[in-house]
């Protein structure tokens, strides 16, 4: 089967949707499937990864407003036209993207079947309120218009799914594909390889570690961090990642900001880490709870970012009714048996029995070859 996968970025821009389309891509090729991932050039590489195309984009929201929304210009139009020309079937990710609206468009017309995989809902994302009011809007408008004109939806939060099948009525029942983790590079650290990644890292062995790992963003909890790291010197914050917020220049002794890491390096601060702290709003359910518990690693996350998984509500720490310093510093001190180190090996067991890209490959797969039909 040719599939296409379409998304705004790829890697090496870092991020949830990029994470997606780079496992899926990497998993249909090794399934013997002809995977190619389009996506807008931005940021500029010198030479793609096989099966990787891109077409020329410009990053003006983003570098004028903080709006990570590539623009594309006709010549890209035109080669998302060819692509899906050649392929058996289209998955675009995200209803709002200039390569959603386009690939539903040229699917229409050629004829292809098209599975469109949502990711976020119109939960606030900015801290800006102009921002906020026209991605509601834009939820409401454009994001709904595609979604009625969609035969297949896959979402990847049960909450984002509840929001659309509320006002869309669609042809054949959504389905709940939940994002994965590579196994074979995350996975389960006893003590003794938790205290050897400390030591690798440079990381105290005898004070507790809290990790953050994602965009340096307001929606997704970074001031949170900041009160946090302030209230309690003690403990070391290690955040890892990019973006417009700079922990740096907050100039706390007890804050390690760390750069977007491989995989493998990752996993290692998983290891070392002894809590992940994700208190975002506004998106889906990141790869990195997933990815943190897979590792034995507990995770406080916010209501929203639990809705999207919405099982299993012992496995996860979740700071209500809101992510603020005070929630969270109350789960942080309150000695919950998910922070005991004993409980790290059934955490493990918890996360890989439910998340696994190998799995998740296989269900888009047989969906994919069902439409084909």
């Amino acid at each position: 089967m040719r599939i296409l996968t379409v998304t705004h970025y790829q890697l090496p821009h870092w991020g949830g949707i990029e994470m997606t389309g780079a496992a899926l891509h990497e998993r249909y090729r090794r399934m013997g499937h002809e995977s190619v991932w389009l996506s807008s050039d931005l940021p500029r590489v010198a030479e793609p990864p096989p099966g990787y195309v891109r077409v020329p984009a410009s990053d003006l929201p983003f570098d004028t407003v903080g709006v990570a929304y590539p623009l594309w210009s006709p010549r890209a139009a035109e080669r998302l036209r060819q692509w899906i020309e050649w392929c058996d079937v289209v998955n675009p990710h995200d209803c709002l993207y200039p390569g959603s609206v386009l690939a539903l468009r040229y699917a229409a017309r050629a004829g292809k079947p098209l599975v469109l995989t949502q990711h976020a809902g119109p939960w606030p994302f900015y801290q800006s309120s102009i921002l906020r009011a026209v991605q509601l809007a834009a939820y409401h408008t454009l994001g709904l218009a595609v979604h009625r004109r969609v035969v297949q939806a896959v979402f990847i939060s049960r909450a984002v799914q509840t929001w659309f099948s509320a006002r869309v009525r669609y042809p054949r029942p959504p389905r709940f594909i939940t994002n994965g983790v590579d196994t074979s590079v995350f996975s389960y650290g006893d003590a003794a390889a938790r205290r050897a990644a400390r030591e690798r890292l440079g990381l105290p062995l005898d004070r507790r570690v809290v990790l953050y790992v994602g965009r340096f963003l307001f929606m997704k909890g970074v001031p949170v961090i900041e009160a946090l790291a302030r209230r309690d010197p003690q403990t070391v914050f290690v955040l890892i990642g990019a973006g417009p917020i700079d922990p740096r220049q907050w100039h706390l002794p007890n804050v390690i900001v760390q750069p977007v890491q491989p995989q493998d390096g990752l996993r290692d601060y998983y290891w070392a880490g002894d809590v992940l702290v994700l208190p975002s709003t506004g998106e889906g359910f990141p790869l990195v709870v997933m990815e943190a518990m897979v590792c034995g690693t507990p995770a406080i996350v916010s209501p929203e970012t639990y809705a999207a998984w919405n099982e299993g509500r012992e496995w996860f720490l979740v700071a209500e009714p809101v992510p603020t310093a005070e929630s969270v510093g109350a789960l942080l001190a309150s000695g919950d048996r998910l922070l005991e180190p004993a409980t790290r090996e059934a955490i493990n067991a918890y996360a890989r029995a439910h998340w696994d890209w190998d799995q998740v490959a296989c269900d888009y797969v047989k969906l994919m070859a069902e439409l084909a039909d």
